[in-house]
């Protein structure tokens, strides 16, 4: 990541020489293999043992412990074997990864089982605590309401990042919906001070209603009425849907036939035609429906660096102006 946020650089250069990268220098065993069903079947046979989702789970379980120590006045030489450990971790994850193409002497499962003993909390009735996010992944695989899990495990909320998000996610009220809330009809969005009801172009209103009421009474009839394979049926649609598109998409209309159009269509008597009449116009594209969108679209407000403006982002004065 590249950032000029001081935040961020304060925090990494408070915690800098702190936590040094891990570097796997594990040397994997040279083996000569061979393309046979024997060689390929042990192969198959040591990779389905990989342990990399257990070594990733135990690493965060660890970095959680690590991060509330730390934030709850812990020092940063009172977690350097955790930290050590959790190093480790993520040189084992390196050599699961490369398992399917180098193979290594170290016994995984017996190294997970030495750190997991190392680190294991336990509440006064015998259950394993582990950090609160792990619950809720838990509940989201379904297995939360395991009779096993229930009666073995405790999530304890820590003093950790992923815990913090998981309670800001749960303090998150979602809006309800407002029911009786009104909508903006699609032709109140077009610009219409120019609209003259006498530019309306009647005759072009009346071959579009006809092509559209004739399309629509198709549809219905090809899908309800026919017992042609659905394939079939698919590709008689599409090809009268074109021919309609087509026919439409072609019509040079004017901005005051357009709103026209648009109103007409949101009345009760046709209202039923509205979708059609969208996949018509968005389909070709119209070319004098889009314009008339694109005529009537308000400027927008970026934010540009400016001396004298009024908005202060971490020590960056900005103002708001339009791109014309």
């Amino acid at each position: 990541m590249i950032t000029d946020n001081p935040i961020l650089i304060k925090a990494g250069r408070k915690n800098y020489s702190n936590f040094k990268v891990s570097i796997n220098n594990v040397e994997a065993k040279k083996i000569k293999r061979y393309y046979t069903a024997k060689q390929k079947s042990d192969l198959d046979y040591k990779t389905s043992k990989n342990q990399i989702g257990v070594i990733i789970n135990l690493s965060q379980e660890l970095n959680s412990k690590v991060w509330n120590k730390l934030n709850n006045g812990g020092l940063i030489n009172e977690i350097q074997q955790i930290y050590h450990d959790t190093c480790q971790l993520n040189v084992m994850s390196n050599i699961e990864i490369d398992a399917a193409k180098k193979e290594f002497d170290v016994a995984m499962s017996k190294e997970i089982e030495c750190i997991r003993s190392r680190y294991k909390e336990e509440t006064w009735d015998n259950k394993t605590v582990k950090p609160y996010f792990f619950g809720v992944i838990v509940k989201n695989k379904s297995f939360y309401n395991c009779k096993k899990i229930g009666k073995k495990i405790k999530y304890k909320k820590m003093d950790t990042s992923m815990d913090y998000l998981e309670c800001a996610i749960n303090n998150w009220k979602p809006i309800r919906k407002e029911y009786g809330k009104t909508y903006c009809h699609f032709y109140e969005i077009i610009d219409k001070s120019s609209y003259d009801n006498s530019k309306v172009n009647r005759k072009q209103i009346a071959k579009i209603m006809s092509e559209i009421r004739k399309f629509d009474s198709t549809t219905k009839y090809l899908f309800s009425k026919t017992n042609f394979d659905h394939s079939i049926k698919t590709a008689y649609y599409l090809i009268q849907r074109e021919k309609v598109i087509r026919f439409i998409g072609q019509l040079k209309l004017n901005k005051s036939t357009i709103i026209y159009i648009l109103k007409k269509f949101d009345t009760d008597e046709y209202r039923k035609y509205y979708k059609t009449l969208f996949k018509v116009l968005f389909g070709y594209p119209n070319l004098s429906f889009y314009e008339a969108i694109k005529k009537s679209k308000l400027p927008i407000e970026d934010l540009h660096e400016s001396e004298d403006g009024k908005i202060n982002i971490l020590g960056y004065i900005f103002s708001k102006k339009c791109n014309f």
